[in-house]
């Protein structure tokens, strides 16, 4: 092929820093104050939960990124928005997970994913920083119903 040939691991990698530059400043802007910035990127964050609930997303390095923005935008020190937004977005990351896995490795993933994520709400309820307690239960009242299901 050539010098333009590019090598496919380094092009992941590249993808991945990418990634993890963006999906925040996409978070920031979901809740932006102004009205028509807030529609467009609220919505697309909603959908882009949707696909990295997938099957084949699942397991990805990037939506285990999500995973971490997010419960870091549920302690966010100022910005309540984010701390609300964030939790709305855990929650339909969790549902959406729930709904789209059919066999069972997928439900033994997500359910995976599920107990990390009240693990580290767990955590952050005894956490010394009062943002983080702040966060976790705003984190457990969005996704409460999601657990109340799981048990029946």
């Amino acid at each position: 092929m050539g010098n333009n040939k590019q090598d496919g691991s380094r092009k992941g990698s590249e993808r991945d820093d990418v990634f993890e530059k963006l999906f925040p400043v996409l978070l920031k802007l979901g809740c932006d104050a102004d009205i028509l910035i807030r529609q467009l990127f609220s919505h697309l964050l909603l959908q882009m939960m949707h696909y990295y609930s997938s099957e084949i997303q699942l397991c990805t390095s990037h939506t285990q990124f999500i995973i971490t923005t997010l419960m870091e935008g549920i302690t966010h020190e100022s910005d309540t928005e984010v701390r609300g937004f964030s939790a709305r977005l855990l929650a339909e990351l969790i549902v959406w997970s729930r709904k789209q896995a059919r066999s069972r490795d997928l439900i033994g993933d997500t359910k995976l994913n599920m107990k990390a994520v009240v693990k580290q709400i767990q955590e952050f309820c005894v956490h010394p920083s009062s943002s983080k307690r702040i966060g976790a239960a705003i984190a457990f009242n969005n996704i409460y119903k999601v657990l109340r299901e799981e048990r029946s």
